[in-house]
């Protein structure tokens, strides 16, 4: 702090889905977030900020940049039944951390194929449960922590 820089800590990192560049905001309880897609949604991505362990965590050597840490991700027209999405999914590529105990990490920015909601009707519900709370980031000095507001459902 003596620089003015200082650590913030949010559960979800501000995530959020840029879906064909429009920013979609999630209903949270907790861990869980849901998003209403659009469905003829291609490019989606699920957005956060990051943070690097080593810099946050005390003895940690793993310098990745991760975002959050992904428990499961299920698709849900209402329709045609969920789909729950294996985290260890080979089409889970760009933007995703390898699979590992139990988790899957993003690096803030992971893209989703379509593939996953391709048999959908309609608009659906894509729902993640993270792991756990994101890691703590430092922000610089004059910066804002960008800490998102959202709906908590009952």
């Amino acid at each position: 702090m003596e620089l003015g820089w200082r650590k913030v800590e949010e559960a979800t990192a501000g995530m959020h889905l840029v879906a064909d560049g429009r920013v979609i905001r999630p209903d949270v309880d907790g861990l869980t977030a849901r998003f209403v897609v659009p469905a003829d949604a291609c490019d989606v991505r699920i957005v956060s900020e990051t943070s690097v362990p080593a810099h946050v965590v005390r003895g940690s050597s793993d310098d990745r940049r991760l975002g959050v840490a992904l428990a499961a991700l299920m698709v849900d027209d209402g329709l045609t039944g969920a789909r729950t999405v294996a985290l260890d999914d080979a089409r889970l590529g760009k933007g995703f951390h390898a699979f590992d105990s139990g988790a899957r990490w993003t690096d803030g920015s992971a893209m989703l194929p379509t593939e996953l909601w391709a048999d959908c009707r309609g608009s659906f519900f894509l729902r993640v449960v993270l792991a756990g709370p994101a890691l703590p980031r430092w922000i610089a000095p004059g910066e804002t922590a960008n800490v998102g507001v959202f709906r908590h459902q009952a």
